[in-house]
């Protein structure tokens, strides 16, 4: 059973005020990318062969991630009581979701669910996903998106 009655973006960078046992999907913001880099590389980090000495795929990765983040959106998903509480995230652009992730314990709420819905509204339908993990396959093939690690 799904706790949260999610709010989503009714306008672009501003939230709209609910009660206090709300979700609330925002736009991030550099205030947000240092925990968005910790938890998606970590969670990256494990598909890569352990061959890969663990400085070199963060000094390379950090480069791919800003990369990413220059040219994306970010959605956040959040609380209302605190908006540095972050539930989970989306970053993407028009025509390629790049990843999404939602905190163990809030998972199977429908969190992930309302971070697409809000891009989707704002972007459309993208055409690509540049990363793959089994989490995310449900995403990929609900959306019959095309794999290309290169649209980074």
């Amino acid at each position: 059973m799904n706790d949260f009655a999610f709010l989503l973006l009714s306008e672009p960078d501003a939230p709209r005020k609910a009660n206090s046992s709300d979700c609330v999907i925002r736009h991030g913001s550099h205030i947000d990318f240092g925990y968005i880099h910790k938890t998606w590389l970590r969670v990256w980090r494990s598909h890569f062969p352990r061959d890969v000495n663990d400085a070199l795929f963060s000094e390379y990765h950090r480069h791919i991630f800003n990369r990413i983040l220059a040219n994306s959106k970010v959605y956040i998903a959040t609380i209302e009581e605190d908006e540095s509480m972050v539930l989970g995230y989306l970053v993407a652009r028009k025509d390629v979701l790049h990843w999404v992730w939602v905190r163990s314990a809030f998972r199977r709420m429908g969190i992930a669910n309302a971070l697409m819905d809000a891009y989707l509204r704002e972007a459309g339908k993208p055409r690509y996903a540049s990363h793959w993990t089994q989490s995310g396959e449900h995403f990929v093939k609900k959306l019959g998106l095309k794999f290309n690690p290169f649209l980074i």
